[in-house]
């Protein structure tokens, strides 16, 4: 997917996001983050979108800034769907106006930092987009394209940083993509060409990018669920 395609996907899940948290209610809980309600979830995605608006648009070597420091803090119940509107429209334009040789701070070098930044937004987004929704009671979807780009960015951002993972062989099988065969070991998670595999995931590639985000989603397992514990142990972390 295109710099350009990331940025419309951050504009449009952040406007998703701010809809199903509105029809789910602030106190309402957050079932995939079981100490969050919906207000807890709208004050974390409009800090991290100043966040990263911050660490591009100033070109921050570093993560440890005032608005890293920020994020979990926001405005009243009044002002909060406003305030993370306007942090995700300040975050838009700052991505727009990027420069492609930026240089600032990144936590994995698995894309140039412009890039990076968009994509990873993009995602942050959706997934907590999901949050809303199921929060709403409503079941999210993703376009393929972009869950198929996020399965990539999760393994390859996330899975390839975590090290000391239990060793197991995983075949991810997207009845609407290629299978993806993932090795998982002491040096984290890696995407290979294919192999004996100890479990398989099948189900849509929206359902197995949500149960990567360790959200609930429809997907079946087959061979040895235990294989899923390395997997498991992963989170999103920018140290």
């Amino acid at each position: 997917m295109s710099r350009g395609e990331h940025i419309g996907y951050v504009g449009s899940e952040g406007a998703r996001l701010v809809t199903a948290a509105t029809a789910a209610g602030l106190d309402t809980a957050v079932p995939a983050c079981s100490e969050w309600t919906v207000r807890d979830l709208l004050t974390h995605i409009g800090g991290i979108h100043r966040w990263a608006a911050d660490i591009v648009g100033e070109a921050r070597q570093g993560f440890d800034t005032a608005a890293g420091d920020a994020v979990g803090t926001g405005p009243g119940d009044d002002e909060l769907a406003q305030w993370c509107t306007e942090g995700r429209l300040h975050l838009v334009e700052t991505l727009r106006c990027a420069p492609a040789d930026l240089a600032c701070a990144v936590f994995s070098k698995s894309r140039p930092p412009t890039e990076f930044w968009c994509r990873r937004q993009a995602h942050e987004t959706a997934i907590h987009r999901a949050d809303a929704e199921q929060a709403a009671g409503i079941a999210p979807a993703f376009d393929t394209e972009f869950a198929l780009d996020g399965i990539d960015e999760i393994v390859t951002v996330f899975g390839g940083r975590k090290k000391g993972m239990a060793e197991s062989s995983v075949r991810l099988e997207p009845t609407d993509g290629a299978p993806i065969w993932l090795d998982l070991g002491a040096d984290g998670a890696r995407i290979v060409d294919s192999g004996p595999v100890d479990v398989t995931l099948t189900g849509s590639a929206a359902q197995i990018y949500l149960r990567l985000w360790n959200r609930a989603a429809d997907v079946t397992l087959t061979g040895h669920p235990e294989a899923m514990a390395g997997w498991d142990v992963v989170r999103p972390r920018w140290s």
